[in-house]
């Protein structure tokens, strides 16, 4: 749940962490998160941005590489919130995602620790994308909530098929999802 504008408030702040990882290379975060006004009190932005990198830890015997599964990260999200009237508000957030794994994430049993033994590279990335519109306000004892989302995801694996086969044999598969959804309630 992200944090929420901050109507008529100016902040902003920055943040950087350098990771160590055990038997591999080591990584880091960096995130900078925004609020600021817009039209005084009645528009509101808060927007963060993100980059991480995870150091890999697992070594390929066969290609004789080390550290083969290191991640990528990246993204950022923003939010607008509108006071549109008295007791109503309107927020439109939208956010994206990058995720670039260079390698597998497994290692075999059987082998030396945090190891395996793949003849081809095991790359994974995906791509997300997240919209959203809501609308809450109330009139007496009535109150509404309403909001519709739409969703993106786009994933691409590939897996090392050549022990199957006996040669080499990437196995690759796409995996596109969108999804539309909304939700309105009235209370009192």
């Amino acid at each position: 749940v992200p944090q929420p504008p901050q109507p008529g408030e100016v902040s902003g702040r920055a943040l950087a962490t350098a990771t160590v990882t055990e038997n591999g290379q080591p990584g880091y975060e960096t995130v900078l998160v925004g609020n600021v006004p817009l039209a005084g009190e009645r528009i509101t932005l808060r927007a963060n941005a993100y980059a991480a990198e995870e150091g890999g830890y697992i070594d390929d015997d066969i290609r004789g590489l080390k550290d083969v599964n290191r991640t990528r990260l990246r993204g950022g999200r923003a939010i607008v919130a509108m006071q549109i009237a008295e007791g109503w508000q309107i927020d439109a957030m939208g956010a994206l995602q990058a995720i670039d794994t260079r390698d597998a994430q497994y290692a075999e049993e059987g082998k030396a620790p945090l190891s395996r033994r793949s003849v081809l590279p095991q790359p994974f990335s995906q791509r997300y994308k997240l919209g959203s519109l809501s609308l809450k306000g109330g009139a007496g004892d009535l109150t509404l909530d309403a909001v519709i989302g739409v969703i993106d995801s786009e994933c691409i694996e590939t897996f090392d098929a050549s022990r199957l086969f006996g040669e080499e044999a990437p196995f690759a598969q796409a995996i596109d999802t969108s999804i539309v959804s909304g939700e309105a309630r009235v209370h009192y």
